[in-house]
Parts: structure tokens; sequence; C-alpha cells
């Protein structure tokens, strides 16, 4: 009796033990699994078969397919693959999407059997690390909407997950999901458990939910499976700049680490972690130096891998630590900013240099400087005072315009003096001055001693023409043709016309004769230049109303001769289609098209021709005040 007693300790010290391994005392590490059910596309609704979608997935239920439930609804013990739960034909199903928030994302939808403990699902994971404690999860999204859980006899989606060793179809660890809340979002639910010597594990879907088979309706997206990993760091963790001629050393600081023996392979990555080069082969070492003496300049992300002794070279297997940055220069880098009167020089480490630029040299400071500096140098030449003046040097101005005249590159500190006809204008030392008469002008500049003079500019004035708009326009329609007239007073002047868009299309906005397009009120300007460039204006308003009335047949007669098949309101410019509907004489809608390219062609809206005779239109629109009209009437259909 004692030794059976001993023995039934021992087993429940042995299953104690098994459960304690079945958490994680590191970290979980990166997704192993990451079952997505893959991408649809803006067209189809349902979407097959699961093995294209989804290998290694099965299901106890009926799969419909690419061509879905027959009748369009997912009924018990059925299920398919589609973007939304709504798709499902079912009036009370959500329309959420899928977990990761892909429109186009598929999701496995399952109206689940009531049958107790039915496998409803399986999806088998190979490839795994043996002796692993693992987290297996899946993202379950009821399907219901929350409305019918009122019901009596609604039953919420309750399952078990299982980890099955998919050889033997031991349990390797259970967990169960519970009433899944109709709150059309989705839920995770997973289970933790240690896969022993399997490489090969199953998760089972088991029903729970047994009753009326009223509700019991979910859907599944996301299954990953993530192993437990001890935390893995690099030390020092940094983020540096040095020189290709030295060296860093690195140390793999591991907490609690299941490995033993381990061993450590070193890696680095140029192109930000995307690929890794190992450094050497994998070891018991846990130190690493780095030498950049023959790499290229650049930056190194650098870590490390850890894993039981012959396993680094899987990545399923190992834990993963994280980064030290490494930038690699081939010289520290020293920034000169300095500058020198246009004509002196600079002596940058013995070589003069004197125009604006940037100029670089390489110092060593000793025999121990094997980096070196590099110098760069960026060296600004300042300009003399140059008093050019901006423009032509002759300049015809309008009388009553003014014109500024300035320095075409101003020298900040310079002092500036504007001269006419020989003689200084006083207070004009600025490097602009406001002309209003003709003369000869010139400008003196002075900066730090040195003196200069800017060519002559002569300037002449010039008589400013006259513009006169005949005729007064009458009160008419918008989008009407408006005719306009300019008194010739000026034999060589141009004459232009503003607004020119509503010229441009029918006479053209220039000439003392003009026709225009008017859509509203518009104040008309008339601009007329004479040879020398200078202008006045005149300006009258051209007033325009709203003429709104719509014309619309009384019949037409869809019979395919091009003539008349299609009843369509003539819409006139300015005005713009908003509603168009007709009605049998029932008051049942026959036709609700705003888009005035097409009309009504004699049939229902599901296709079926309409029969002859009288029906009612309402037609809605606005015109060019952006008020919105409406007329009604009556059309006859002639077959």
């Amino acid at each position: 009796m004692k030794r059976i007693i001993e023995l039934s300790i021992l087993i429940l010290l042995l299953n104690f033990n098994t459960f304690a391994q079945n958490t994680c005392n590191g970290v979980w590490g990166q997704k192993l699994v990451n079952q997505t059910f893959g991408a649809g596309n803006a067209t189809s609704t349902w979407y097959g078969p699961l093995a294209t979608y989804a290998p290694g997935a099965s299901t106890s239920t009926t799969f419909v397919g690419a061509a879905g439930p027959a009748g369009g609804t997912l009924s018990d013990g059925f299920s398919g693959l589609a973007k939304v739960p709504s798709a499902s034909g079912q009036g009370n199903w959500v329309p959420t999407t899928d977990h990761t928030g892909d429109p186009f994302g598929l999701m496995m939808l399952i109206n689940a059997p009531s049958t107790a403990a039915t496998v409803f699902f399986e999806y088998t994971m190979d490839n795994l690390c043996p002796n692993t404690t693992l987290k297996l999860s899946v993202w379950i999204l009821n399907a219901n909407d929350a409305s019918i859980t009122t019901n009596p006899t609604y039953q919420y989606a309750n399952m078990t997950l299982n980890a099955i060793d998919a050889i033997s179809n031991v349990v390797l660890g259970s967990s169960p999901s519970g009433d899944v809340p109709a709150d059309a979002a989705w839920h995770q639910y997973f289970v933790v458990f240690n896969n022993g010597t399997s490489t090969s594990v199953k998760l089972q879907l088991v029903n729970n939910s047994v009753g009326s088979g009223f509700g019991n309706d979910l859907a599944i997206d996301d299954i990953t499976i993530q192993p437990c990993v001890p935390e893995s760091h690099i030390l020092p963790k940094l983020d540096t700049v040095i020189c290709q001629n030295a060296q860093l050393g690195f140390t793999a600081n591991v907490i609690n680490s299941p490995y033993n023996p381990a061993e450590y392979l070193w890696q680095y990555s140029t192109d930000g972690g995307l690929t890794w080069l190992d450094q050497g082969t994998a070891g018991p070492a846990t130190g690493y130096v780095f030498d950049p003496s023959s790499l290229p300049i650049g930056t190194y992300l650098i870590r490390y891998v850890t894993g039981p002794q012959g396993t680094t070279g899987n990545i399923n297997c190992v834990a993963v630590s994280d980064t030290s940055v490494v930038q690699i220069l081939s010289a520290p880098e020293v920034v000169l900013n300095e500058t020198v009167c246009l004509g002196n020089t600079y002596d940058f480490y013995g070589r003069p240099v004197g125009l604006t630029g940037t100029y670089d040299t390489l110092i060593f400071s000793g025999p121990a400087d094997v980096c070196g500096s590099h110098i760069t140098l960026n060296l600004i030449a300042k300009p003399l005072p140059d008093p050019s003046i901006s423009g032509v040097p002759h300049i015809d101005l309008c009388s009553g315009d003014t014109i500024t005249v300035k320095v075409l590159n101003p020298v900040a500190g310079a002092a500036y003096q504007w001269i006419k006809n020989g003689t200084a204008l006083p207070g004009e030392t600025g490097d602009k001055y406001q002309a209003f008469d003709g003369g000869d002008y010139h400008l003196a500049g002075n900066l730090n001693g040195c003196v200069d003079t800017s060519s002559r500019l002569r300037i002449d004035l010039r008589p400013v023409p006259a513009a006169v708009i005949i005729n007064d326009n009458p009160v008419l329609c918008s989008y009407d043709t408006l005719s306009f007239k300019a008194d010739q007073l000026s034999a060589d002047g141009i004459y232009t016309w503003e607004p020119a868009k509503a010229f441009r299309a029918i006479s053209g906005e220039e000439g003392t004769e003009v026709r225009g397009v008017f859509d509203k009120n518009t104040p008309v300007m008339l601009t007329v230049y004479s040879s020398y460039g200078c202008s006045s204006t005149d300006t009258t308003l051209v007033t325009v109303k709203p003429c709104c009335e719509v014309f619309v047949p009384n019949a037409f007669s869809p019979n395919s001769d091009d003539l008349n098949d299609y009843f369509t309101p003539a819409m006139e410019p300015g005005q713009l289609l908003t509603s168009f509907k007709v009605f049998d004489r029932y008051g049942k809608m026959v036709y609700d098209n705003a888009n005035p390219r097409k009309g009504w062609n004699g049939n229902y809206q599901n296709g079926e021709p309409a029969n002859s005779g009288i029906y009612m239109y309402r037609v809605q629109y606005t015109c060019s005040d952006n008020k919105l009209y409406e007329r009604k009437g009556d059309i006859t259909l002639i077959r």
C-alpha cells in the first residue's frame, strides 16, 4: 500500500512539473506561425478552397468554398472564407472586418454545430523546435449582433482550445474560451503548453455550446504560435560613432537562460535589420569584438542569437537579443565657417583660398592619430560694393506713376547715394529709390572704403491713354451673349477686356468690340494700353438674371430605333440636374437617376419593360442662382 501511495505522489509531482513548464519565465519571442487566412479582392464574397488560403487547416463543418453557400445563407454546420461576417446571408451577423483592419483581409466564418465536444476546426503547425514552451493563440469574433442575445434560447459561441500532439494526438494544453462576447469586437484566446519531443502541433476548437442551435456563430483569424525565450540583452547597448581603426567589445547577457549548454552566434546588419550576416560560427563564448577596420563606412546593427547547442542555425529555436547601433566614420569631422573680403585669401592649412565655396583636407595630429581629422571649410567671400542698378538702361514711365529703382546686388553695410542729372538727391541713401520724374540717374556705393558707381539710367515720362466703354448692357438671362464697344480715343492703343474667360470663347478678350457670355452679375473692365505700356481703365456692371425653366418632353418611344429611345429633361447651361424620378400610375418608382447623360429607357429598375401609357415624373435641379427648382408632369410611353 505504501509503495502505491508513493507512486501516486510521484505521478502527481510529475503532472505538477509538467504543468509548471507551461508558464513563460522569459518573454514571448517572434511569431513562428502567423496564419491570417490571406486576403480577397474587391468583388468576390466567398473564397476557397480552404487548403489554398490556409494550408494545414481543416474543419468538420461543410466548407462552402468560392461558390458560397447554397441559397446564399451560411446554415448550421457550414463554414467558409469571407471578408465580413455579414456576408453569411444571416440578417443578424455583424459587419466587422478582418482582425488586422485590412478591408480585403479574410476570416473563417463558422456556423458552429450545437453538438457537445465536436471538434469543428483544426489547424496543424509543423517545423517547431522540441521541448519548447509555446503560446498558441487565435482571435475569435462572435458573429452575432448583440440585439439577438436577449432571446432566451440564444447560445453564445463557447469552445475549448486544445493544443494536440499532431502525431500521437495527446493533449499538450487546453484552455476554455468561455462565452465569446457579442460586442462586434475581436478577442484573443490562447493556450500555453510544452510540445515535448513533438515538432508538429495541432490546434483544435472544440464546441462547448449545446442547446437550441440559435446562435453559436463565430469567425476566427490570425492564428499564431510564439516560443518562450529568455530575455537577451547586448552589453553595452549603445548608439555610437567610431573610426575604422577603433574596436568595440560586446557581451551577451541572457536572463534565466534555459539553454544548457548554450551557444551564441553574433551577427550584424547593414540594411537596418532586413538581413543579418553571421560573424564566425556559433560557440559557447559570450563575448564579441566588433572590428570595423575592413568594413565600409556606414551604420551597423549588432546583435546575437542564443539557443541550445547546435540550434542557432534554426531561427525557430533561438532567442534574439536587442541591438546596438554603431556608425563607422573614416575620420572625425570638423567644420569651419569663415569669411573674407573678395580679393583677399584665407590660409587653409597652408593653402590660400579666396573664393566662396567648400574646401576640405585631412589633418593628422601626430603619429598616434591613425584616423586623422577631416576638416571642412565653408568659406564666404563677401562682395565688394556693387552699385549696379537692376533693369534696363532706359525706362518709359507713365505720367502719374512711380517706379522703384534698386541695387541689383545690395551688400550689407554698404553706403549708397542716388544721383539725378549729376546732383545728389538729398536723403536718398537706401538701396531703393522711387522715381516719378524723367531724367538721368545713377548710384554711388561705398563699403569699407571701396567706392564704385553704377552705369546711367535714362527715364522718359510718357502720357496715359483714355479708356471709355460706350454702351451699357440690359438685364439678360445668364449665359446669353453680350456685346461691348470701346470709344477708340487712342489710335495706336491696345484694348483688353476682363474677365478674359467671359470673352475668350466667342470674340476673344482684345479689341474695341467684344462679345462674351456671363452666368452672374459681373463687373467688366476695359484696359487701354499705349505703345509705351501706359494704361487706364473703365468699368461697367453686367447684370444677369437666372432663367430657370427646364424643358421636358411629353412622350418618348423606347423601341431601339435611336429616335426618342430615352426620356430625359433638356438642361440649359447653368442648370444642374439633382434628382430625376419616374413613377407608374400606382406610384411605384420605375426610374431614379440624376445623370443628364442618361435617361429612362422604358424599363423598370429590375429590367422588365414598362407598358405603354402615361407615367409621372419629378425633376429637381439647380440654376445659376444655386437655388433648387422642381418640375412635375407626365410622360407618355409609346411602344
